[in-house]
């Protein structure tokens, strides 16, 4: 009798401390800003070319060739990046009119469609150093608030966090510029035009948080363990 009642007990606990099934989160946006490090000369990119940001260009660390997420042509520069349980990287590579040299960087990211970010993280060229960051320098967007922060939670209770982030004009990896230049897109399309191109690597990691019930199952195992063994101790006096 005790022993289904044990077994009753752990399964009704063990449902109540599994975790939902993990919903999916999508990268669908990426916005770099650019300064030339005290706050002046701002140049953005992303899919906005009409608000007239360059156009940023996704694609994973496979090389070569780069695969795009948002090729142009045929565009438009939007994209849709599912992310898995895990270490998910990125690369992502910009090209200006050659007018600015940046050397302070905010990056943006967007998800699952949302219209405002969830993740802003920013440092300065040429160091893997970041930290939550609304706008290079520390000034205000123009267009919008950030929430200043690496990590949120996506729908389906998914702890999303940026864990890595750099932002180069020298190359990362297989990418690397060498004597003869970082030259992958240009200002529009995910062609060269012959100008210096800088480059970024991004990390988000996924996880499913530890349910906050697993550890009263632990304690109620141990206690019905604890119950059931000074039980079977005691002796029956006649």
């Amino acid at each position: 009798m005790k022993l289904h009642l044990i077994a009753s007990l752990v399964a009704l606990c063990t449902v109540t401390a599994l975790p939902a099934a993990a919903s999916s989160v999508t990268l669908t946006q990426l916005d770099a800003l650019a300064t030339d490090g005290t706050g002046q000369g701002l140049t953005t990119y992303g899919p906005e070319v009409s608000r007239g940001e360059f156009a940023l260009f996704l694609a994973q660390p496979s090389r070569p060739p780069a695969t795009f997420f948002n090729p142009v042509p045929p565009g438009p520069t939007d994209i849709s990046a599912p992310l898995s349980l895990g270490s998910n990287t990125f690369y992502f590579f910009g090209s200006s009119d050659g007018s600015t040299d940046p050397a302070s960087w905010a990056l943006y990211a967007y998800f699952d469609g949302a219209s405002t970010p969830s993740i802003s993280g920013g440092g300065t060229e040429n160091s893997a150093t970041f930290s939550a960051s609304t706008y290079p320098d520390g000034l205000p967007p123009s267009y919008g608030s950030t929430p200043d922060r690496l990590s949120f939670v996506a729908p389906g209770d998914l702890d999303v966090t940026m864990t890595a982030y750099e932002m180069t004009d020298t190359g990362i990896g297989a990418y690397d510029a060498g004597t003869q230049g970082l030259f992958e897109v240009s200002p529009f399309t995910s062609t060269p035009d012959g100008l210096w191109n800088f480059m970024g690597t991004v990390t988000f990691d996924v996880r499913v948080p530890e349910p906050s019930s697993l550890p009263m199952l632990l304690a109620g195992l141990g206690m019905i363990g604890g119950a059931f063994y000074f039980g079977r101790k005691k002796v029956m006096v006649s």
